[in-house]
């Protein structure tokens, strides 16, 4: 089997839904055109990170899900083009539950699955981090299972297990996605420069791979804030 895919470590800025998005669209036409069949995005790629109490604004969600749908109407005519767009969300769906007078909000760090115009997964980030710098305990609620979807065409055809950032640093979630039927690890990350983090950072991917005896493929965010 084979799958080509694109990394898109682009200079995403927070708080720039529509260009963030049309960095990702230009990217995956690019793409497409060398025969990529899986576009990886970073953690929180639509909005930047952090966007730290922007979080809490109902319509700054609600943009970040604008930017996502445009991605995936712009992108729709790719056939066999997947992507992962690291985005936040209310909800699964993207909308808030409601009582009889009181609407709740569960937000989440989430990434959205997309493929020839469809959202054919969503998950929401586990584990969530609120030392240092970090503070997503404030913001989101931590999601829950699996998230393997396929990518590819036919014989090519690859399941890919998706992690999001703090949740590869721990064993149980890389096990489970190679339970769950994946072949590949795909993690995105939004982890901020720190001195020495890179060599840690690999060894902690290293011992995923090792102890799963999968392939990993890893999508940084990059740039200035």
């Amino acid at each position: 089997m084979t799958l080509k895919i694109c990394v898109a470590q682009l200079n995403y800025c927070v708080g720039d839904m529509p260009g963030n998005a049309q960095k990702i669209i230009d990217a995956a036409r690019r793409a497409y055109t060398d025969g990529v069949r899986l576009l990886l995005t970073p953690e929180m790629a639509i909005c930047g990170y952090a966007a730290e109490d922007l979080f809490l604004r109902r319509s700054f969600i609600e943009a970040c899900d604008d930017a996502v749908n445009l991605i995936a109407r712009e992108l729709a005519g790719l056939k066999g083009l997947t992507l992962v767009v690291g985005t936040p969300s209310h909800g699964d769906s993207g909308k808030g539950l409601r009582t009889k007078s009181v609407e709740v909000q569960q937000r989440h760090n989430a990434a959205r699955v997309l493929r020839e115009g469809v959202v054919v997964a969503s998950y929401a980030k586990r584990e969530l981090p609120n030392y240092q710098v970090f503070d997503e305990r404030r913001y989101f609620t931590p999601g829950q299972g699996v998230c393997v979807f396929e990518a590819g065409e036919g014989a090519d055809a690859v399941r890919i297990g998706l992690l999001i950032c703090e949740y590869a640093w721990f064993e149980e979630p890389a096990r489970l996605a190679k339970e769950a039927g994946a072949e590949l690890l795909a993690v995105i990350n939004a982890s901020p420069f720190h001195v020495g983090k890179g060599g840690e950072r690999e060894q902690m991917m290293r011992q995923r791979v090792l102890a799963t005896g999968l392939p990993m493929v890893y999508a940084h965010l990059v740039g200035g804030q």
